[in-house]
């Protein structure tokens, strides 16, 4: 391990290589000394890494690189001098090359953003830390290693003179061994020397066995000069290879050739390192080792060229003298596996007209020559796969598979519980096919069932390329499905995917599609290429189908496979009588016809664009249409309605009455009621709500005033049941006037028989009393007590068991005792006084008399004290 002191070391971001902000690391026992009259001058970035350092440190780097730091430079922190520790490690590029694959072995980064500049390739090699690429002491050497100056020695001796020296070869070559003498080394590598060295102490110590290695070598003094980041003198191992130095120089610069890389030694060039031939075949061939005196040139590059797009490696590089498009195609890795090699562009500044142009070349082995400056670029094929068929839907394996000619439906579908899914309508199936090269499509239909019991046969269609099959899922079934996923997506769990044109996306858990969701891309993309001269191909379906809506216009189908791909027929379709309208164009115009077609017989009727089919339900069809009978019945549930029931016959059904009944408090509600009721109440209200809204605009509601609120006013609607009044016993009876024509929903209630009559409201004791046949209501209000001062007397009302309300004060004389000409009280009844919101203590009311007639008595006194004046 070699310690060493770094004064400061900073790195700086050029597009994607790190190279030296400021290199002048002194480097003890063999580092490197960079020479203060090298020293590259500030560029802005250098300046503010220098802004880092503590005061001390830029006066002291200030006056080793003989520059002058601006008087505004302020320290922003520091960071203090410590001895790092400096592994002496391998060569990086043993690691970096593989020899076996003769490549390099890195891999570039394809996640940047496209906005961020191509790296230049090679700059790589120049952004890991200095100390992973250090020229290390441990470093076996070479046999032909030529020793000099400055080179130690181990030499062992074993024997009866045994012995362990270091010793340094001199300036003459030589070196000195106790109890040897002096031995000449000069000119030799350093295996010769081994030979010497062992020659000389056994010559002079007999009967000795010498192991000699070389301790340590000698540092040397080159120059890095050129287009390098810290060009400069350097002491370095006498090992150092050209890519070593140049990494010890922290790189090349933007414009520092790769490719050209000279050694200069006295007065001839050595040497030409191309560092592309280490990079990409992993030949050190010309990365020769440096001696001292050598100068390492890096001249401008040539030129520089950047390709991008379905290229294994993008990015800038060296371009050498009449290299051509494929041989940067085979530097830069080649094409990527899904390039369209037959469609590259080269944009190319074209200086004589000042701006750029556009060459594409369409081979890719051409041997067009590269200029400085192109811009390759290298575009994808398409992703569309081709000779294909999809199978889409209700089907146990969807996705693309081959197509070969002569394929059928069966080939793919050949099974029903092997191929397509339990919930798969088995009645009608679709293939999505293209007709022309602008990719409009066409839909036809076919039998999946024949498909499968008659494979090859004529209801078994052959296929073309890229058709797709789409199995539709059976509507009731998808429906019951769905409701569930819909219930488990409210707990949070995965649910389906569907179907995105072009793919057919099935969740593993649930493997469930809609026919929605199936037929809405090819519905959309009918839509979407009808234009000029050229009808929409849908057709409409309404009624008595199990999925109404808008269907694809099957090519050669007729109306048979509309109704199945509609989700069939519902159970009491008039299929005697279809209704269909169609619109017919003139030159004139276009008009309406609409006739009417037998399903049975006419089920291939070849339909039109823009048809719309209506199928009806049978006459007098209600197969679902109930009422439901509770309470005091023989028979209660519910019961199936048939044309013309009525509340009198529904009972007969039921068996009557029992014998707990309370026939005159039936009660029945109905659907119909029940909504006119709400739609009168809600009128009421906005009405009331207006009235309100207007006398507060001019200042007439008092401030305690305000709207129904919302809530209330809900309540208010909600109040209303439906219930309907009847007279039961005329119904029983069987005076046909009386009676209810009954609908589906309709509830008749018979309470059990009670005998007792109820007393609410303004009374001092309400409360419920056993009926007695002699007593009518004001005998009643006796038993309560009698009425309160707060009692609206004129406004009294009976409730009867029928739900009929009664008032009993429209005339005085039902107020007398001794009147009994009143209103039967009936058992069940219910009594109601209401209460007066008006009333007002007599004493106050007396008060406010008064206080009225003085006033007016003191008036009348002032004006006749007037008069007599």
């Amino acid at each position: 391990m070699i310690s060493c002191k770094v004064s400061r070391a900073k790195f700086v971001r050029y597009g994607s290589r790190l190279v030296y902000s400021m290199t002048f690391a002194v480097l003890a026992a063999g580092g490197v000394i960079v020479d203060s009259h090298a020293a590259p001058s500030l560029s802005p970035s250098m300046l503010k890494q220098i802004q880092k350092l503590s005061p001390t440190e830029q006066r002291d780097l200030a006056k080793q690189y003989g520059v002058t730091l601006p008087t505004s430079m302020a320290w922003e922190g520091a960071e203090s001098q410590e001895p790092l520790p400096l592994p002496l490690k391998q060569n990086v590029l043993d690691d970096l090359i593989d020899p076996e694959l003769d490549q390099a072995s890195w891999v570039i980064d394809r996640g940047a953003s496209e906005e961020e500049p191509l790296a230049r390739f090679g700059s790589q090699l120049f952004s890991g830390d200095l100390e992973t690429y250090a020229p290390s002491d441990m470093t076996l050497v070479p046999s032909d290693y030529m020793l000099g100056p400055g080179d130690e020695l181990s030499v062992r001796v074993f024997g009866k003179d045994a012995m362990e020296a270091i010793v340094e070869v001199n300036l003459a070559g030589q070196i000195t061994l106790p109890n040897v003498g002096s031995i000449s080394l000069l000119g030799l590598s350093f295996e010769e020397a081994r030979r010497v060295v062992s020659q000389h102490v056994k010559r002079r110590l007999m009967g000795s066995d010498v192991v000699t290695s070389l301790a340590k070598l000698r540092q040397i003094s080159i120059f890095l000069a050129g287009e390098v980041n810290a060009p400069g003198n350097y002491n370095v191992s006498a090992l150092t290879s050209i890519s070593q130095a140049l990494y010890l120089s922290g790189g090349l610069t933007d414009i520092g050739s790769y490719r050209e890389i000279q050694v200069r030694r006295k007065d001839s060039v050595v040497a030409r390192f191309d560092l592309y031939d280490l990079l990409l075949q992993g030949r050190r061939t010309d990365d020769i080792t440096l001696q001292s005196g050598d100068v390492v040139f890096v001249p401008v590059v040539d030129g520089i060229v950047a390709i991008e797009g379905a290229i294994r490696r993008p990015g800038r590089y060296d371009l050498k003298e009449n290299e051509t498009f494929v041989d940067l195609i085979a530097i830069a890795g080649g094409f990527a596996a899904n390039a369209f090699q037959q469609s590259t562009t080269i944009q190319r500044h074209d200086s004589i007209r000042g701006f750029p142009s556009v060459l594409t070349v369409s081979d890719p082995n051409s041997k067009i020559i590269l200029h400085d400056g192109d811009v390759l670029v290298v575009r994808e094929g398409t992703t569309e796969l081709g000779n294909t068929v999809e199978l889409l839907g209700a089907v146990v394996r969807p996705g693309l598979y081959e197509f070969s000619i002569g394929a059928r439906v069966s080939d793919f579908l050949g099974a029903v519980g092997r191929d397509v899914l339990s919930n798969a309508d088995l009645a009608v199936g679709l293939i999505v096919r293209r007709v022309n090269s602008r990719l409009d499509i066409e839909v036809l239909a076919f039998d999946l069932v024949a498909v499968t019991q008659e494979p090859g046969g004529e209801r078994d269609p052959l296929l073309q390329s890229f058709d797709k099959i789409v199995v539709l899922p059976i509507p009731k079934i998808f429906k019951d499905i769905e409701s569930n996923v819909m219930s488990k997506t409210e707990r949070g769990e995965k649910t389906s995917k569907f179907y995105d044109e072009g793919t057919a996306l099935v969740s593993a858990q649930e493997r469930i599609l809609s026919r929605k969701s199936l037929l809405k891309p090819i519905i959309e993309k009918l839509r979407a290429q009808a234009g000029s001269g050229q009808s929409v191909a849908l057709v409409k379906v309404q009624g008595a189908v199990k999925e109404p809506g808008e269907y694809p216009l099957i090519a050669g189908g007729g109306l048979g496979f509309l109704v199945e791909l509609a989700g069939g027929l519902e159970d009491g379709a008039y299929q005697k009588a279809i209704e269909v309208r169609r619109i017919k164009t003139t030159d004139e115009g276009a008009f309406i016809e609409i006739f009417t077609v037998d399903l049975r017989d006419d089920s291939k009727l070849e339909l039109e664009s823009r048809d719309v089919i209506r199928i009806n339900y049978l006459p007098d069809w209600n197969p679902d249409e109930t009422v439901e009978l509770s309470g005091e019945v023989r028979f209660p549930g519910n019961y199936a309605l048939r044309e013309g029931e009525t509340i009198g016959s529904i009972l007969r059904r039921a068996g009557g009455f029992s014998d707990k009944a309370f026939p005159e408090a039936t009660r029945f509600t109905s659907l119909a009621t029940k909504e006119l009721q709400q739609v009168n109440v809600r009128m009421l209200i906005e009405r009331f709500e207006r009235e309100q809204s207007s006398r507060r605009s001019v200042g007439e509601v008092d401030e305690g005033s305000r709207l129904i609120e919302e809530g209330y006013a809900s309540s208010i609607i909600d109040s209303f049941q439906g219930r309907l009044i009847i007279d039961i016993q005329s119904i029983l009876a069987g005076v046909e006037s009386a009676d209810v024509l009954l609908q589906d929903g309709d509830k008749l209630f018979v309470p059990r028989l009670v005998e007792s009559v109820t007393v609410a409201g303004e009374v001092y004791q309400p409360g419920s009393f056993r009926f007695e046949s002699d007593l009518n209501y004001t005998d009643y209000l006796a038993l309560s007590a009698g009425i309160t001062d707060r009692a609206r007397r004129k406004d009294i009302y009976v409730i009867a068991p029928n739900g009929s309300v009664t008032p009993m004060g429209r005339s005085k004389r039902q107020l007398l005792r001794f009147d009994r000409a009143g209103v039967g009280i009936s058992p069940g009844s219910v009594i109601v006084v209401p209460t007066n919101y008006d009333y007002q203590k007599p004493l106050d009311r007396y008060r406010g008399i008064t206080s009225v007639v003085f006033e007016s008595v003191a008036s009348i006194a002032a004006f006749l004290s007037i008069s007599e004046k």
